[in-house]
């Protein structure tokens, strides 16, 4: 449930970055065109994040399923 999550967010956030590029050819004026990059280096970050907290995620998950093998509670589960 958490990946859909993610992956939405993503979809959300590519939104966004084609309207700021669209302001950058649109805008003329030096401060709003600043602006706009400052935006989109904002939303990089943010995608960054997702994605940082996206593998932290499977690590924690493939950690937990090695420490589950490591005391044999998974093999047993599996014979089950």
């Amino acid at each position: 449930m958490a990946f859909q999550r993610l992956t939405g967010m993503r979809i959300l956030a590519a939104l966004p970055i084609a309207f700021c590029l669209a302001l950058l050819i649109i805008l003329e004026n030096p401060f709003h065109r600043a602006l706009v990059v400052a935006a989109l280096v904002l939303l990089e970050v943010l995608r960054d994040a997702i994605s940082m907290g996206e593998a932290a995620s499977s690590t924690a998950d493939a950690l937990k399923e090695v420490e589950l093998m490591r005391s044999g509670r998974l093999q047993k589960s599996k014979q089950k």
